[in-house]
């Protein structure tokens, strides 16, 4: 992951809409507050909070548009206006004054919800998950083989690790309780997309 960023910052860029919301800001609201601090773009680009990598060499330059960041967030919240609302939001305006690389290659977000799961297969080629889903369920799952450091979590080979992790996570392998609930899940979401698609054929 470092040396396919050749000395640049490294980032996992999102692809949302410039009208979605994202943690309370959609980016052109985003790009508005950019343009309180001297930025021409309406719409930026949006940064995932999974890693940010940044050399040495410009973490004052990073930080100095932090400190800008978070200014602009104080001063708006006292006026009751719109600000950053999330740490994805400050630091996606720190670095867009820099040239960064898209992480994607070895960070994804991967959702695996009972209604929406994003599980494509590979991810056993990446440096690092994100698992939003799993707060209550894989990682108490792997608690306890995390904090024995003498466990398979430590000591697993590469292959080992994925495939244990990746079955306690949902990724792969799921039991049928899970599997029959993510069934269901996706059933009923099927279902409504199709509905939300006929009601919009009918309004129009």
């Amino acid at each position: 992951m470092i040396s396919r960023s050749a000395g640049k910052l490294g980032a996992l860029r999102m692809d949302f809409p410039e009208s979605e919301d994202i943690n309370g800001l959609t980016r052109q609201q985003a790009g508005e507050l950019h343009g309180l601090l001297g930025e021409p773009d309406p719409a930026p680009a949006h940064y995932g909070g999974e890693a940010y990598l940044i050399p040495i060499e410009y973490r004052s330059n990073v930080l100095t548009r932090v400190d800008q960041a978070w200014a602009l967030t104080l001063s708006q919240h006292h006026a009751g206006a719109p600000k950053f609302t999330t740490e994805e939001h400050i630091l996606s305006y720190a670095l867009r004054a820099f040239d960064v690389t898209n992480l994607d290659r070895d960070i994804k977000r991967i959702w695996t919800t009972h209604r929406y799961r994003t599980v494509d297969r590979t991810e056993d080629q990446l440096s690092l998950w994100h698992l939003p889903a799993e707060k209550d369920r894989g990682f108490l799952e792997l608690f306890p083989y995390a904090t024995d450091r003498d466990s398979w979590f430590w000591n697993a080979t590469w292959e080992q690790f994925t495939l244990t992790a990746g079955k306690a996570m949902g990724l792969h392998g799921r039991r049928l309780p899970r599997l029959a609930l993510d069934t269901i899940g996706w059933t009923i979401r099927r279902l409504e997309d199709s509905a939300k698609g006929l009601r919009a054929k009918f309004e129009h």
